[in-house]
């Protein structure tokens, strides 16, 4: 299975890496900022790109695109190259948007999920 990865915050990197010694990793769009909440996924060996091409991408002929920790709705063009499997780390709909931990943590939640999905059904705008 070839993976394509996106994705620019901490917790992405975090799944980056675990991915990385499961499946192959043949190319990752991510973010020229490292900070309290971005990090650059760039990694010796696997093609990248800063901004979410979908040239790019289909050049790399990934079996499966993978997003997480994406701050941008992915555009139809990168949605027709190969299925997109989406990772948000809140129980859609609640926690939608950027920092969800962040946000759980400040709201005093007690309790919180994740959301896996296939993109096409959310990436025509916001979950409500």
């Amino acid at each position: 299975m070839q993976i394509y990865f996106i994705g620019e915050t901490i917790f992405s990197q975090f799944l980056f890496f675990e991915i990385m010694n499961m499946v192959e990793i043949v190319g990752v769009t991510t973010s020229k900022e490292s900070g309290s909440d971005s990090f650059d996924l760039t990694y010796p060996g696997i093609p990248h790109n800063y901004i979410l091409d979908p040239h790019f991408i289909r050049l790399r002929q990934p079996t499966y695109i993978f997003c997480c920790g994406w701050r941008s709705i992915i555009k139809p063009e990168i949605l027709q190259i190969a299925p997109v499997i989406g990772y948000h780390p809140s129980p859609l709909p609640v926690g939608r948007g950027c920092s969800p931990i962040i946000w759980a943590i400040a709201k005093g939640l007690e309790e919180t999920a994740s959301t896996s999905e296939s993109i096409p059904l959310s990436a025509r705008g916001p979950l409500s």
